[in-house]
């Protein structure tokens, strides 16, 4: 199998216009420091840190391939339309919304806030999966 293109492992550089092998992609994962450190297979944490930083990279391509450059200062004020790097399509398949809801207990009025993500941790106990 082959990895779709756009995919670049380090932040600054362009993406990538030719499917890559997964020897190249074991290659790069493998090379790639993220956080101060390599990944090394067989690493739990590895696992979702390869994630994230793989769902960020096919984000950037992206907007890189829209012609919108996420590393520059000042790049979201700039768009088009409001919000519109979260309709890509990693933000489409992974992502999502956290409301955060403020309930005023005089009048009743809710004060909504929503913020995206692309992952969410959750920790899964003995007891929940009894239920």
């Amino acid at each position: 199998a082959r990895m779709a293109h756009g995919i670049s492992m380090e932040k600054n550089e362009p993406p990538r216009t030719k499917p890559i092998a997964p020897k190249t992609l074991h290659s790069l994962i493998t090379s790639c420091k993220t956080s101060g450190h390599r990944f090394r297979p067989g690493r739990q944490e590895d696992a979702h840190e390869l994630l994230v930083h793989l769902l960020d990279a096919m984000h950037e391509g992206e907007l890189f391939a829209a012609g919108i450059n996420p590393h520059a200062s000042g790049w979201r004020d700039r768009l088009p339309i409001p919000r519109l790097d979260e309709t890509t399509f990693v933000h489409r398949i992974f992502g999502g919304y956290f409301r955060s809801q403020l309930l005023c207990n005089k009048c009743g009025y809710k004060s909504n806030t929503y913020d995206p993500f692309l992952d969410l941790a959750l920790e899964v106990s003995k007891k929940s999966l009894d239920s």
